[in-house]
């Protein structure tokens, strides 16, 4: 069974590409705590939900990441992270942002370049 790390940055990701997803996690999440007004668990639902998106930005554009993908699961897996990512995740930005638009607009931004890393690449062709 693959670690975490393996299904997330690739089996052997290059240090560097995981210290900037590291980066833009926390860089993402710092974003969020910045313009947080209170702090309770939507709020930390929301920094969660930002780091995943920026380090998710940063692996899902290296090699390492796509020949995981296209190593290890099928069509089904790939369409369930586009369905989550295209649904579930704008929707919980929006009810997380609680009426901050412009964090609203720049988290989906980040979001909408995430999904497009991944569905851009090659997931069906041979390493």
């Amino acid at each position: 069974m693959a670690r975490f790390t393996d299904y997330v940055l690739g089996e052997k990701p290059h240090p560097g590409t995981m210290a900037s997803a590291l980066l833009a996690g926390l860089a993402m999440a710092m974003v969020v705590a910045m313009r947080a007004d209170e702090w309770d668990w939507q709020a930390v639902l929301l920094m969660l939900l930002a780091a995943d998106i920026g380090a998710g930005l940063v692996s899902n554009a290296t090699e390492a990441t796509r020949a995981r993908w296209r190593a290890r699961t099928g069509p089904g897996a790939r369409i369930g992270f586009l369905v989550v990512h295209l649904t579930l995740y704008p929707a919980a930005l929006f009810l997380l942002a609680r009426g901050d638009l412009a964090l609203f607009g720049f988290l989906a931004t980040v979001l909408a370049a995430k999904i497009i890393a991944f569905a851009a690449g090659k997931h069906d062709q041979p390493a």
